[in-house]
């Protein structure tokens, strides 16, 4: 009996295995095989030899640690500021018992809109064209500060703007996912804290952050994969037809236009990117494992 069952549980997870062989272990292999084949053509299939040529050239180039750089210190920012300012908002929709939907829609339409005009709707506010000035500068031109040209000034302001993209683009998945988190919460926790003479604030501290914490895990991980995995929204936020042209590179962006034809090298950086992943999800399971243990 207990054979068969395990015979019906396997034939249950073979889609799903199959899915995973076909689309996540066959191209990973695929990735490492090309990241050590010097000279690869896509076109031909040949390539001069094995080694770490890829590997040299990429970490000689630029562009390549700057475009490192930017990725993660979007991510590094822009995922803890999202969820902070999510959870602000999805204990107060929680808390709003009149037209709790209507602003929980409010807050979702970002997400079920598209990318290429939330960017668009980011240059309307930060950048000028040549008609008019933002409306950031517009204002700020009310206290008599100079204007701020994202396109043409330094590094770091497009970074700024960057980053309010990232955190504008996460907000609404994450405010939705804490929402239904808040809602799974038991209420008898709140009502035995209450009778305990518990602040609203270690109730928040003692009950809330625990049970909020495995989302918090997803999110930041899912969080974390949309900013490395991010590259074409200079489309709509800098009017250019990728993050280079904007002299702003992220690593996924660097894969795709800036490296040319070389297939060894965007497999490097593809590696690279893959990497990271697996290094921020164990650093979540290691850190949820020693909480889970104290």
């Amino acid at each position: 009996m207990r054979k068969a069952n395990q015979t019906k549980a396997w034939l249950y997870l073979l889609p799903a295995i199959l899915l995973l062989l076909f689309f996540t272990v066959i191209p990973f292999v695929k990735i490492i095989s090309f990241s050590f084949m010097e000279g690869y053509s896509i076109s031909t299939n040949e390539y001069n030899g094995i080694g770490f040529s890829n590997f040299v050239e990429l970490f000689k180039n630029t562009d390549f640690l700057e475009a490192l750089g930017t990725s993660l210190i979007a991510a590094v920012i822009s995922v803890p500021i999202s969820l902070f300012i999510a959870t602000g908002i999805a204990i107060a929709l929680n808390n709003i018992k009149v037209l709790n939907r209507l602003f929980a829609t409010v807050f979702f339409i970002p997400f079920v809109t598209s990318a290429l005009i939330i960017g668009y709707v980011t240059m309307i506010i930060y950048v000028n064209n040549q008609i008019s000035v933002s409306l950031f500068n517009w204002f700020i031109g009310l206290f008599g500060a100079n204007p701020i040209n994202f396109l043409t000034d330094k590094y770091v302001y497009k970074l700024i703007i960057y980053i309010l993209y990232i955190i504008w683009r996460l907000l609404p998945f994450e405010i939705i996912i804490l929402i239904s988190a808040l809602h799974s919460i038991k209420k008898e926790y709140y009502v035995a804290a209450k009778i305990d003479g518990c602040s609203n604030v270690k109730q928040f501290n003692k009950i809330t952050i625990p049970m909020l914490r495995p989302m918090y895990a997803f999110l930041t991980f899912s969080g974390a994969i949309t900013v490395l995995k991010d590259f074409d929204n200079a489309i709509g936020i800098f009017g250019g037809e990728s993050l280079t042209e904007a002299n702003l590179t992220t690593l996924t962006g660097f894969m795709y236009s800036g490296i040319g034809s070389t297939t060894g090298v965007s497999a490097v950086v593809a590696l690279i990117i893959s990497i990271i992943f697996i290094v921020i999800f164990t650093l979540i399971v290691v850190i949820g494992n020693r909480k889970k243990d104290r």
